[in-house]
Order: structure tokens, then C-alpha cells, then sequence
């Protein structure tokens, strides 16, 4: 559905908000209310920008851990590092010829055909 005016986003109501508020002011004040307004703005975007890009060169520069000799993330995982697996020892040849393991109450009974 269209209509004649466009929607009004949230900036264009910021700016109907100034427009207002300034419309009650002296034209002597209105000039310098604009500027403030647009120097806090331009300000908060700076600061926001800085701290982005402070946290983009932190996570670029990463720096070992103390201890870790160089190594990175899962490399050094101290004492938290699995132990070593024992090497599986191989099976000889009697273990690998029995029978698996039978439920209990099983017998080796045959049952006639009917």
C-alpha cells in the first residue's frame, strides 16, 4: 500500500523533535543549540569508533600467556592437557578365538521341531 507521504523512520522523527524544540527558542540560541547538538553527536559516534577499533587491534595483537613458551589457545593446555592413551597391547590369538559371551540361563539344548 502506497501513500502520498513517506513513512517517517526514527530519524526523521529526531528531526521533527529539533525542529520543534527550536522553533521555541530565540533565533540568537537556536544557532548554537544546533551546533551543541551536532558536537554531541559527532562525539558520541567518535568514541564509539575508538572503541571498536581498540578492540580490533587488541584481538590482532595476541600475546602469549606467560609459561606457555609461544604456543597458542589448545597448544598449551598445561595441566589441563589429557593424559597420554597407553598403547593398546595386541591380542594373541587364544583371546581372539573364544566365543562370545552367552546370556545367563542360556543352554546349548536343542528344542525339537514340531
Amino acid at each position: 500500500m502506497e501513500t502520498a507521504q513517506p513513512q517517517a523512520g526514527a530519524v526523521g522523527k529526531v528531526f521533527d523533535l529539533v525542529e520543534v524544540i527550536t522553533t521555541f527558542l530565540p533565533d540568537w540560541l537556536e544557532i548554537p543549540v544546533l551546533c551543541a547538538a551536532g558536537l554531541l553527536v559527532a562525539g558520541v559516534w567518535a568514541y564509539s569508533l575508538r572503541g571498536r577499533l581498540a578492540a580490533r587491534r587488541a584481538a590482532r595483537a595476541v600475546r602469549p600467556a606467560p609459561g606457555t613458551d609461544g604456543l597458542r589457545g589448545s597448544d598449551y593446555l598445561g595441566v589441563y592437557a589429557p593424559k597420554p592413551q597407553p598403547e593398546p597391547r595386541p591380542e594373541s590369538q587364544s583371546e581372539s578365538r573364544q566365543e562370545p559371551a552367552r546370556p545367563p540361563g542360556h543352554h546349548d539344548r536343542q528344542v525339537p521341531a514340531v
